[in-house]
């Protein structure tokens, strides 16, 4: 009988070396877990020690409460006078500047070398912005000229100022392009005002989200920054918004301006 279970036995026995070697070893696992006393497992020693800082995201700090040391609370914490307003007066003033470089774009009382910006030529095998391959100036209120730097290129440079989409006739002259632009009629100017007074619009309303996002991070640190001083920096973003859409307006009104006279 014994030899008949020991067979039975037998078979199973042959894989427990290799299955023994598959699992960690205890030791391996639990032997880097400081165990107290032997009434703490290891669930409850990584329960009460986790292995992550809940306050990672705070500053240390010297002489907390009663001049001890000590690490601030896990909320967000920060001086007033190192609250950033430099970089979001940096971004609105990014959003200005793009509007102007706009409205240089948009034809007033006199065109500008500005309006053959977006002007592409088929140079060297490739495309190429006309304003670096030549020379633009205004001559007169309604006639520019271009003098491209590789005479080779004058027959492309006139075929790109054709095809640009704004219907008009560039006559080769020498080694420059006369660019003639055709009187703005009233149905053109008010286009142009109804574009201009969008593209004012849309910067006004890229300031105010950049005014979002500065009150948006000033409420993270609500619960460890005085009141008044959150009151303060508040008035400070709102008063850069003020200066900001101003000169939005002022802008577009210097723009309508030019564009009617």
């Amino acid at each position: 009988m014994l030899l008949r279970l020991s067979r039975r036995i037998a078979p199973a026995l042959v894989g427990l070396p290799r299955f023994a070697r598959a699992l960690p070893s205890s030791r391996s696992i639990w032997c880097r877990l400081p165990v107290a006393s032997s009434s703490i497992s290891p669930a409850n020693y990584l329960s009460a020690n986790p292995p992550w800082n809940s306050r990672g995201f705070a500053k240390d700090k010297k002489g907390g409460k009663g001049g001890r040391g000590g690490k601030e609370d896990a909320a967000a914490s920060i001086r007033p006078d190192e609250f950033d307003l430099k970089t979001p007066k940096l971004r609105m003033q990014d959003h200005i500047n793009y509007l102007k470089q706009e409205f240089s774009n948009l034809r007033g009382n006199r065109v500008t070398p500005n309006q053959l910006d977006n002007v592409m030529v088929v140079a060297y095998e490739k495309k190429v912005a006309l304003k670096s391959l030549a020379q633009i100036a205004g001559r007169g209120p309604s006639t520019l000229v271009v003098t491209v730097h590789d005479s080779s290129l004058l027959q492309a440079a006139s075929t790109g100022i054709r095809d640009c989409g704004m219907s008009l006739s560039p006559q080769i002259q020498g080694n420059s392009i006369m660019v003639n632009f055709p009187a703005a009629s009233q149905e053109m100017r008010d286009e142009v005002l109804k574009l201009a007074g969008k593209k004012a619009e849309e910067t006004r309303i890229k300031i105010r989200h950049v005014r979002k996002d500065v009150l948006d991070e000033l409420k993270r640190y609500k619960d460890t920054m005085a009141k008044d001083d959150q009151f303060r920096l508040e008035k400070e973003v709102q008063k850069l918004t003020d200066e900001a859409v101003k000169f939005v307006n002022e802008a577009l009104s210097a723009k309508e301006k030019d564009i009617n006279s």
